[in-house]
């Protein structure tokens, strides 16, 4: 059997799942996932949650292993690694969160996800845009801040005066983040500039993700999970930073990312210790 090793958030597991799925079509071996990574860290198995009311069958493709029967196969760095070697029996370890992993399947992949998601009947107005600010521990960490850093207040100001030059209708705002007590500042701001503007009370990332994939106008974090919103449900109005790490040398290129259509943003993070 093929297996994949689980890790991260709600962003990162659909991208690991999304390149298992796609690995057991294309080497016609059943791929389950391991989650044992998942169970020692402070992480939900949140892809597992997703599939509740899902595929059975694919439900039952989640174990716990203490050692891998397989040999072992690591992804490398935060990058696409496309000399990754694909074969039956083996155990992939790693991130696995760019769609080059399943770009032969990238549709079907992005409709089985978008089947999964319980939206409500109607998509928001063209006037209304979400705000993905991702904080958390890329800001209470030091070790994490200094790997991926934040997107600071001014990267989102001016996002949205991008976007409100784009798309003359917008009068409100809403901002999604799993860190409410680090976005006061930023929603001041944003109701100073004349938008009705408020702070979504969902703090459930699959929750979250479905009101967020209803929104015509995006703008993104350096997260896994504002990928997902903007690819799912498309097209809309996304606006991204260019840069997703702090660390120069990891070689990531936010355009290999995107497989939808976008405005990027440059000077977008900070690894600062005083919110900016």
């Amino acid at each position: 059997m093929s297996i994949v090793k689980l890790n991260g958030g709600l962003g990162n597991q659909l991208f690991q799942f999304c390149f298992g799925t796609a690995l057991q079509k294309e080497i016609g071996q059943k791929t389950y996932f391991d989650v044992s990574q998942i169970r020692k860290s402070a992480r939900r198995l949140e892809v597992r949650r997703l599939l509740e009311e899902g595929d059975s069958l694919l439900r039952r493709n989640f174990l716990t292993l203490k050692k891998s029967p397989n040999d072992d196969i690591f992804e490398g760095d935060l990058i696409f690694n496309q000399k990754i070697v694909i074969k039956k029996d083996a155990t992939y370890s790693g991130n696995f969160i760019s769609p080059q992993y399943w770009k032969k399947y990238y549709f079907e992949s992005i409709q089985m996800v978008e089947k999964f998601l319980t939206l409500n009947p109607e998509r928001k107005s063209n006037s209304e845009i979400a705000l993905h600010v991702r904080r958390g521990d890329y800001f209470y960490s030091e070790k994490t801040r200094k790997i991926h850093g934040y997107c600071t207040d001014a990267y989102f100001i001016n996002a949205l005066t991008l976007a409100k030059g784009i798309n003359h209708s917008l009068t409100k705002v809403t901002i999604f983040t799993d860190s409410p007590e680090l976005v006061a500042k930023l929603l001041k701001e944003i109701q100073e500039r004349g938008f009705r503007a408020s702070i979504s009370s969902e703090n459930d990332p699959i929750n979250a993700l479905a009101e967020l994939v209803q929104f015509r106008n995006f703008i993104g974090s350096n997260s896994t999970l504002s990928w997902w919103a903007a690819a799912l449900f498309g097209p809309k109005l996304a606006i991204f930073p260019k840069d997703w790490f702090l660390i120069n040398d990891i070689g990531f290129d936010i355009e290999e990312q995107l497989t939808f259509n976008a405005h990027i943003l440059e000077n977008a993070l900070t690894d600062s210790s005083v919110l900016l």
